[in-house]
């Protein structure tokens, strides 16, 4: 069994990293057919939790099988942090951090899904010619787990939809 940590209320890019693992990682990260135990941390429990390893989020992967995923300055973690000179990482999110490390960048159809999570992440919402901008799939997904935010259930809906959406464009027939 694997821990995947992230922060509550978590953004698309940690959403689709956090589907990048399980579909990609293969032995690299955590074995997702072993199952998956999804746990949402603030800052001062994830502190709490890296103290031991001097802030060294390899090192608690490599000991305990966790992963940290867009918080506390891990290697999936784009956010100013001390870790990385208090410096946001330029043009990364936890979504594309994730697929370079797993190669699924190299596969269309989640390169078309990094990019969407990256482009929700700095900001810039979508508007597809027909949709009002509240509508955009970020949008609907984060409405949908704004109540719900830590339970599992509902993040697992939000990544079927993510990737059903993007399939649905990579074989045009757009499916809302």
């Amino acid at each position: 069994l694997g821990t995947i940590i992230t922060h509550y209320r978590p953004s698309i890019d940690e959403i689709v990293a956090i589907a990048d693992i399980i579909y990609h990682s293969e032995g690299k990260f955590i074995q997702p057919e072993d199952g998956i135990d999804l746990k949402f941390y603030g800052p001062n429990e994830i502190k709490e939790l890296l103290a031991p390893y001097n802030g060294d989020s390899i090192a608690l992967l490599i000991e305990t099988g966790t992963l940290i995923v867009g918080m506390g300055g891990s290697f999936l973690d784009e956010h100013p942090h001390e870790h990385n000179g208090h410096q946001r990482v330029e043009k990364e999110c936890a979504a594309t951090l994730t697929s370079k490390l797993l190669g699924s960048n190299q596969d269309p159809l989640w390169r078309s899904i990094i990019r969407y999570a990256y482009q929700d992440d700095v900001g810039k919402r979508f508007d597809w010619h027909y949709l009002d901008a509240s509508m955009t799939l970020p949008n609907l997904i984060k409405d949908a787990y704004t109540a719900k935010h830590d339970e599992l259930s509902v993040l697992n809906d939000a990544i079927d939809y993510i990737i059903g959406y993007h399939e649905s464009l990579e074989s045009g027939k757009i499916i809302l």
